[in-house]
This record gives structure tokens, sequence and C-alpha cells, in this order.
């Protein structure tokens, strides 16, 4: 992965900050992604520490103006992006008949829409380039209803969904889709 760049969204902590990790312990220079200002940089400071090239990112991948900005930022310090592991995701649990709009708009804007907007600013990059990756983290809950995980598991699946579809869709340019669904 020397030489190639790989941008992870939720890159702070949890299983984006994993993925970071190994990415860059495999050579890849990393863009980390995370609407957590402090520990994306605290994140990105452990990785420089460790002689890993990661740069933080600052962005909320739920809100599409942001993602169109950073990704043209990092495409900009760092190069073409190579990879992309949208990670980013949130978990609100409760019933699905007491689930709060908020619960449910807060759910599907980073763990669907997040998804969307991402994978079209990055892949539309791609493109022209014929080449590049995609991994998108659902979950099992994706596949397995759950009590308490109506939002969630409903979120996830969805994304799945898109990041296969869109796979199908830029295949024959060269580039990737695949979804991992840990659990």
């Amino acid at each position: 992965m020397d030489g190639r760049v790989a941008l992870v969204t939720g890159g702070a902590g949890g299983i984006g900050a994993a993925v970071a990790a190994v990415l860059g312990g495999r050579g890849a220079s990393l863009a980390v992604v995370d609407r957590d200002v402090e520990a994306v940089r605290a994140e990105t400071a452990k990785l420089g520490a460790e002689g890993i090239t990661a740069v933080a990112f600052p962005a909320d991948v739920s809100d599409r103006e942001q993602v169109d900005t950073v990704v043209d930022a990092v495409e900009k310090r760092l190069g073409p992006v190579d990879y992309l592991v949208n990670a980013a995701g949130v978990l609100r649990l409760g019933a699905a008949l007491t689930l709060t709009d908020d619960d449910l708009a807060a759910t599907f804007a980073v763990n669907l829409n997040g998804v969307c907007h991402m994978s079209r600013a990055v892949v539309n990059r791609m493109v022209p380039r014929g080449r590049g990756a995609v991994v998108t983290v659902t979950s099992n809950a994706a596949g397995t209803p759950r009590l308490g995980m109506a939002a969630y598991a409903a979120s996830k699946a969805a994304a799945a969904m898109f990041t296969k579809c869109l796979g199908l869709e830029v295949a024959r340019y060269g580039i990737r889709c695949n979804v991992v669904a840990p659990g």
C-alpha cells in the first residue's frame, strides 16, 4: 500500500481507528475523517508517533457540503484517494415504537447518508482514474433483526445495499465495493 491514500471515516475511535492503524501500518497515507475534532487530532498524532502518515480531517459525513470539501482537501494534501473505508456510525438504541424522530434522523444521517455522500464524492473521482476500492462497515444487524435496534439495523441494511449497487455500477471502471458486517 506504499504510495496509496486511504480515507477512513469514523477514524477517531472504534473500528475506524483500528482500520486506519492497519492500513497505515501497511504503508498507506491516511486521511482520517471524524466529526470529533479533538479525538481525530489525537488519533492522528498517535499514528504519527508510530511513523504512519496520518492527517486529521474533521468533518461531519452527514453533511454533503462538508464531505465534498473534505474530499477535495484530502486529494490536494495527500493525493488521489485509492481506498475509502466508510466506518463512521451512530447507534441509537430503542424500541421501534418509541424511537424519537431525532434518533431516526441522526442514525440514518450518518449510517446511510454519510455512506452515500462519501462514496459518491470519492468514487466520482476514482472513475476517471480507473481504479479504487470502497469498503463499507455495516453490521450483522443489517440482516438479523434485534430488539431495540430497529433504526440501526435498518440504516445498516440500507448502507449495505447502496454499497452493493454502487459496486455493480462501477466495477467496469476497475473499482471494487465491498461490505464488511461485523457482529
